[in-house]
């Protein structure tokens, strides 16, 4: 069967690209990739009202394994400005980071003005302990980051448990 391979990027609208630039490169850290007026064929594509015309930028992390694009329009072809937390279409990235840092990284990205949950430890049931947090961008779409567990955590903490299960 022929499938996909892995994620090229994600495409986001958004109502100001500087503010948006602002939460991912400023606040998360990623780098500008690409700049690009949006045309034609994006519009035609996407089924948008002829000649609805924009800015593309795309952001990434330092591994190079996908992409965020910031899409603002000449004409926003929607009316509503972001979904809310629990609707249909709303949008959660997530960022892996090193649990040395995921504290420093909260600070600045509150610090910066966006608005940040509680830094937390908590654990993902068959999968391992792990700190994560959620920032939110400027138009309402969120970033999960989070510090995951090493392969080797992970099986440790399975075998800890399957242990625990085998003895009670």
């Amino acid at each position: 069967m022929i499938a996909v391979d892995s994620l090229n990027h994600v495409a986001l609208t958004v109502s100001d690209i500087d503010s948006s630039l602002r939460f991912f490169v400023d606040g998360l850290g990623l780098r500008r990739t690409l700049t690009k007026p949006v045309g034609a064929a994006t519009w035609l594509m996407l089924g948008l009202p002829e000649e609805t015309g924009g800015q593309s930028v795309f952001v990434q992390g330092s591994q190079r394994v996908g992409q965020i694009e910031l899409v603002q329009w000449d004409r926003p072809p929607y009316p509503e400005r972001g979904v809310a937390p629990g609707q249909v279409g709303h949008v959660v990235l997530s960022f892996p980071i090193p649990r040395e840092y995921i504290g420093e990284l909260h600070e600045r990205l509150a610090g910066l003005g966006f608005p940040c949950t509680e830094l937390r430890e908590t654990v993902i049931v068959n999968y391992g302990p792990v700190a994560v947090f959620v920032a939110t961008g400027p138009d309402g779409y969120q970033a999960e980051v989070i510090s995951l567990p090493s392969r080797n955590e992970v099986k440790a903490f399975r075998d800890a448990v399957a242990g625990a299960a085998a003895d009670g």
